[in-house]
C-alpha cells in the first residue's frame, strides 16, 4: 500500500509537475501570440508609412511634373504672345509707312491744287481788271459818240 502511495503521490507530483509546464506553455502561446499581433501591427505601420513615404515621392515627383508642365506652357504662351506682338509692330510698321506715303502724296496734290487755284485766281483778277477796262474804254467810247 505503501508503494501505492508513493505511486499516487508521484504521479501527483508529475500531474502537478505537467500542469505547471502545460500552464507555462499556455503563457508563453499567449506571450506568442501577443508579440504576433504586436508584430503585425508593426509591420502594418511600417507598411503604412512606406506607402506614405512612397505616396508623397510620388506626390512630389507629380507635383514637379506638373510645375515643369506650368512652366513649360508659360514660355510657349509668352513666345507666342510674343511672336503676336512682333507681327502686330511690322503690321503697323507699314501701316504707317503707307500712310505717310499717302500724306505726302495728297500734300504734293493739294499743293498743286493751291498753285492752279492761285493761278485760277490771278486769271480772274486779270480777267477783271480788262473786262474793267474795256468797260471803262466803252463807257468812254459811248460817251464820246454821245
Amino acid at each position: 500500500m505503501r508503494s501505492c502511495i508513493e505511486q499516487l503521490h508521484t504521479v501527483m507530483r508529475e500531474v502537478h509537475s505537467l500542469q505547471d509546464t502545460l500552464q507555462s506553455l499556455n503563457d508563453t502561446k499567449v506571450q506568442l501570440e501577443d508579440r504576433s499581433i504586436e508584430r503585425s501591427e508593426l509591420m502594418s505601420k511600417h507598411e503604412v508609412s512606406i506607402s506614405m513615404n512612397t505616396l508623397m515621392v510620388w506626390s512630389r515627383r507629380s507635383f514637379v511634373q506638373r510645375v515643369h508642365k506650368q512652366v513649360t506652357n508659360a514660355h510657349e504662351k509668352l513666345e507666342r504672345a510674343q511672336k503676336h506682338a512682333e507681327d502686330r509692330k511690322q503690321a503697323n510698321e507699314k501701316t504707317i509707312l503707307k500712310l505717310k506715303a499717302e500724306y505726302e502724296k495728297m500734300a504734293i496734290e493739294r499743293r498743286d491744287n493751291d498753285k492752279q487755284l492761285e493761278e485760277l485766281r490771278l486769271e480772274a483778277t486779270n480777267i477783271q481788271t480788262k473786262v474793267c477796262s474795256l468797260r471803262t474804254n466803252q463807257g468812254a467810247t459811248v460817251h464820246l459818240l454821245h
